[in-house]
């Protein structure tokens, strides 16, 4: 054990035997006040860096969820139903969505701020029901516009200029952030529906635009950098799919011929996966493909270790061809939970298309939300994804939905582990 961490949990020990001497003179606000100190000390201690960075970025997301479920009345009731309400009952009494609703209260029960007692029921903790009272609900209310003003308002004079000069962009704070705050303000007009249209979101509200994230984002080099390695080191501290999936096991049945296609990594950016595979297995037969837009594959040479092929996973998959030449892996990583349903499927078809029946596979890396449970980040990025993409991330249901409706089958998900994506892997139906 490290030694802070055990220091931490003595002098936790310590202070927590003395809190709970109520008749104790050295009982009072200096112990409470230096144990609460120690606790966050431990709590920080125990923290990865992974951990840090999902605390610190999504913290403005927590207001934002706080201050909707205000405007819904969820915490007062809550506190005066003085027992457990579930999410459609909420729903029924407030008026909005029920699979908005249910997104929002899934991911205040994983910050604290309620409790869910079973699968979409709730109840509130104490910081629930401190803004439950008049003291939290106006402290919420007045400080919440004219901070967020003050954060904001630079960077969106910033954000909206065309010129490519846009510089030091940060992913959460100059860009996501903003999107976020708008979230209360966009819900209230559209009256508590779930999003659904990709150019009319908090996103666009926020920058005053009609176009798309992403093509925001390739319009502003220096922020499409920082995306990029974004989606290269988003897994450092968390479970690889290598350590768990075994990959190895599959280039057993690939065709041997070297022209042949192992492993299609679609919607690859710059070819992160395949450089990671190519690291732990340098002896992979066959081909290994990154397919992306031009943006992106025009920057990645072609080498005996990757070959780049610009595609749009929205047309026909080229790499069919005949029965031989199909890729023994179709393999997507974070892309369908930048997509609604019928988007996602038709993806899915045209890999389908592309696929040869008890040969092919299709690896899909991705979150899986639990039924009960969800942990923080995988509520947070779903919150994300549905404020700037019309999108979201899916539970273990949805995607057996999803790849059904699609001529797919799924065989097995591989473990669901709490703040790591899991390996969704299916087969022709």
């Amino acid at each position: 054990m490290d030694s802070d961490v055990s220091s931490l949990l003595q002098q936790v020990e310590s202070l927590g035997k003395l809190h709970l001497q109520k008749q104790s003179v050295a009982s009072g606000p200096d112990v409470r006040r230096n144990l609460r100190a120690a606790v966050s000390k431990l709590s920080i201690a125990l923290e990865t860096p992974g951990d840090i960075i999902e605390r610190v970025t999504y913290m403005p997301m927590n207001t934002v969820l706080m201050r909707i479920a205000i405007d819904l009345n969820v915490f007062k009731l809550l506190v005066e139903k003085n027992e457990p309400m579930s999410t459609n009952e909420l729903a029924e009494v407030t008026g909005a969505d029920r699979v908005l609703l249910g997104r929002i209260l899934r991911c205040l029960a994983a910050t604290d701020v309620l409790e869910e007692v079973d699968e979409e029921t709730y109840v509130p903790t104490k910081i629930g029901k401190t803004f439950a009272g008049e003291f939290g609900i106006v402290n919420l209310k007045c400080l919440y516009y004219p901070l967020f003003t003050v954060l904001v308002t630079p960077a969106f004079s910033f954000s909206r200029r065309e010129a490519d000069s846009y510089v030091s962009p940060h992913h959460s704070f100059d860009c996501m952030e903003h999107a976020w705050h708008k979230l209360p303000e966009f819900l209230r007009e559209n009256r508590y529906q779930e999003p659904t249209d990709p150019l009319d979101l908090p996103f666009q509200m926020a920058f005053d635009v009609k176009e798309p994230i992403f093509a925001w984002i390739y319009r502003h080099p220096a922020y499409f950098a920082d995306f990029n390695t974004l989606m290269r080191l988003q897994r450092s501290g968390r479970a690889n799919w290598l350590d768990y999936y075994p990959l190895e096991k599959e280039f057993e049945q690939c065709n041997a011929e070297k022209d042949s296609a192992m492993f299609l990594d679609i919607g690859g950016a710059l070819g992160h996966e395949i450089e990671a595979i190519r690291s732990r297995y340098p002896k992979i037969p066959g081909r290994l493909i990154l397919q992306d837009l031009p943006v992106n594959t025009d920057q990645v040479s072609k080498t005996d270790a990757m070959e780049p092929m610009a595609h749009d996973f929205f047309t026909p998959q080229p790499v069919k061809g005949n029965e031989d030449s199909r890729a023994r892996i179709y393999y997507f990583r974070s892309i369908f939970h930048d997509y609604p349903d019928d988007k996602c499927g038709t993806i899915l078809r045209h890999t389908a298309e592309a696929m040869k029946k008890g040969y092919s596979k299709l690896l899909i890396n991705e979150f899986v939300i639990p039924n009960r449970g969800a942990s923080s980040l995988m509520t947070h990025i779903d919150i994300n994804m549905m404020s700037v993409l019309a999108a979201k991330e899916r539970t273990e249901q949805q995607w057996y939905d999803l790849l059904e409706a699609a001529g797919l089958k799924i065989i097995k998900i591989w473990p669901m582990v709490e703040d790591s994506e899991a390996i969704v892997e299916a087969v022709l139906a």
